[in-house]
């Protein structure tokens, strides 16, 4: 067994890497196949604890391991070879970052003597995602050193920490030199003496990552900045005087991924003390949400009566044209944005102050005396919304979106997770969910893309251990459809994928281009002719196709019984759909 066998050396590294992952928490590693990172594949390979999921596009990969962080929050781990493999992780690196989702990123790479060289499948992969990840480094090529292990293990330990604690994505860049394979003889003895003496970073000293500091607080318990009294010494009212003061609050709840484990408390506490709540489209699920507010928040004549005092608002900017006029509407309200990251989401400049979400449960204990009417406008306005959406879904001869969305949601059971794709989907949630809805939803909102969603879903329901649902239209499906090949990692959980096929991208009805007749059709809605029955065939997935509202409930209860994913096909009347919605904008 030689001393300086760089495979030897490269796997220590690596088993050191990935051992010290697992015992932070990490459990899944997704991995798709190249020869320049053997060396991280077999450590993933040979180590007991980790879950192993080889999936062959890069692209489909990543946002698996996407969809693992958001249904979990715990990062997963990507590998992938060196060159374009690595690009092929971009769009959900970006989409990580802009949702605060922990995912960690393992790229292989050749030495930096072949850099700039014109070796094949060599690319310049330093910083290759620009700003987007939380933190990235070159790791330094295999060279002999005792401290290898515990090197390898404070790396282990930032990246942890980092995508952990601040919520984003990590990148760690490693140069392999050949022989990427170790020595058969050295691959027993590493395993075996790193877990029976875990590996430690003590090596570094100070400079190891310590435990996040916590808000400071009063002795009352009240997080700092927020204490009992009307203004601080910069003369500025305390998020808990404003909202002490407010008679005719309002809570919306944007998609998020990080705040909802601090959100639960405050929800409830909000709720019952008479906050009207909005729930959008990937926030945590809730008993008591306003619904239709996407609707009748779009009409000016309406808002008067329901305009509040304070605007309390969590997570990402809202999907919500109707929130948008409503912000606008109400640009000189208090209006405070709980956040749990330090990006900004005020795309409309309608915040008037960012504060920590961590402080909203306290503060929610600190509700003042609100309007005992206030709530009762709401519940007025959602009501009218109610029957009038009956009222068209029910007068109608032919299958719409509304119809799809209305039925299915009210079936999904409490347990299962939802997971909507961009464009119409994540908005005739909103315009038509089932008032019965509990469901955590899951979205992409941060770059708000329809790529990846498919694979998203996958890695969500897989990671979580639920079955799912989602909804996604025609052209997204079509753009992530070799993530159908996942079908084969679905094992345990079901996932319905509900394909909404109104005959191409609809989205782009809503906006003004769809007055240039001449061309609309052909560069913008661009309707496919493809058969999904035959690519679930080519896949092996169960399929059915619904043409009725009739149809819906027989396909759902045939398709939740039987694990695995599956296909379900709502061919939709796209003209009485767009109708439908605009009715009900209009209300």
């Amino acid at each position: 067994m030689g001393d300086f066998h760089k495979g030897n050396i490269s796997f220590e590294r690596t088993y050191a890497l990935l051992h010290s992952l697992y015992e932070y928490g990490v459990r899944h590693v997704v991995i798709s196949p190249g020869s320049r990172s053997a060396p991280l594949t077999l450590a993933a390979a040979y180590h007991q604890g980790l879950k192993k999921h080889v999936i062959i596009d890069e692209r489909s990969a990543a946002f698996f391991a996407l969809g693992m962080g958001k249904s979990t929050g715990v990062p997963a781990v990507l590998i992938c070879t060196s060159g374009t493999a690595v690009a092929n992780y971009f769009p959900a690196v970006i989409e990580a970052a802009k949702s605060s989702t922990p995912l960690i990123v393992l790229t292989a790479d050749r030495p930096p003597r072949d850099r700039m060289s014109g070796a094949p499948q060599t690319i310049n992969q330093i910083k290759i995602f620009g700003d987007y990840p939380l933190f990235f480094q070159d790791a330094p090529e295999p060279f002999p050193t005792p401290e290898n292990r515990a090197i390898f293990a404070h790396i282990a330990e930032k990246l942890w920490h980092i995508s952990s604690t601040g919520a984003g994505p990590v990148h760690l860049n490693l140069p392999f030199d050949k022989p990427l394979e170790p020595e058969n003889d050295f691959i027993e003895p590493v395993i075996h003496s790193m877990e029976f003496n875990p590996v430690k970073s003590d090596i570094m000293g100070e400079n190891s990552i310590e435990t996040v500091a916590q808000p400071a607080s009063s002795e009352s318990g009240i997080p700092a900045g927020t204490e009992n009294h009307n203004t601080r010494n910069d003369g500025i009212r305390s998020p808990l005087a404003v909202i002490r003061e407010s008679k005719r609050p309002l809570l919306i709840l944007g998609p998020s991924n990080r705040d909802h484990e601090s959100l639960g408390e405050a929800i409830h506490n909000f709720a019952k003390a008479g906050f009207p709540v909005l729930r959008c489209a990937g926030a945590p699920a809730i008993l008591h949400g306003i619904a239709g507010y996407d609707a009748f928040l779009r009409q000016i004549h309406n808002i008067p009566g329901l305009k509040p005092d304070l605007i309390i608002r969590t997570g990402l900017h809202p999907a919500s044209k109707g929130l948008e006029v409503f912000f606008e509407a109400c640009s000189d309200t208090e209006h405070l944005h709980f956040s749990g990251t330090d990006d900004f989401n005020d795309a409309l400049r309608t915040v008037s102050r960012k504060v920590p979400v961590e402080q909203l449960a306290v503060i929610s204990r600190q509700v003042g005396n609100i309007d005992p009417e206030w709530l009762k406008f709401w519940m007025h306005q959602q009501n009218s919304f109610l029957d009038r959406r009956t009222s068209l879904l029910s007068n109608t001869g032919v299958l719409t979106d509304g119809h799809v969305f209305n039925s299915l949601t009210g079936l999904i059971p409490d347990n299962w997770l939802t997971i909507l794709s961009n464009s119409f989907p994540v908005r005739d949630y909103d315009l038509f969910r089932s008032t019965a809805s509990m469901n955590k939803t899951i979205t992409n909102r941060g770059a708000s893309g329809i790529d990846g969603v498919i694979s998203t879903a996958s890695g969500a329901c897989l990671a979580a251990g639920h079955d799912g649902v989602l909804f996604i239209g025609d052209i997204a499906a079509l753009h992530d459809s070799n993530a159908l090949v996942l079908s084969n990692q679905l094992k345990e959980q079901t996932l319905i994928v509900v394909i909404i096929n109104n005959g191409g991208g609809n989205i782009f009805r809503m906006l003004p281009i769809n007055g240039h007749k001449q061309i609309y059709e052909h560069y913008f809605e661009t309707p496919q002719n493809v058969k999904f029955q035959s690519l679930a065939d080519a896949y092996g997935i169960k399929y059915t196709k619904v043409t009725s509202a009739d149809d819906l409930l027989n396909a759902w209860s045939e398709l939740t019984s039987i694990p695995g994913l599956h296909i379900m096909e709502c061919v939709t009347n796209a003209d009485e759909s767009m109708r439908i919605r605009r009715e009900l904008w209009d209300f």
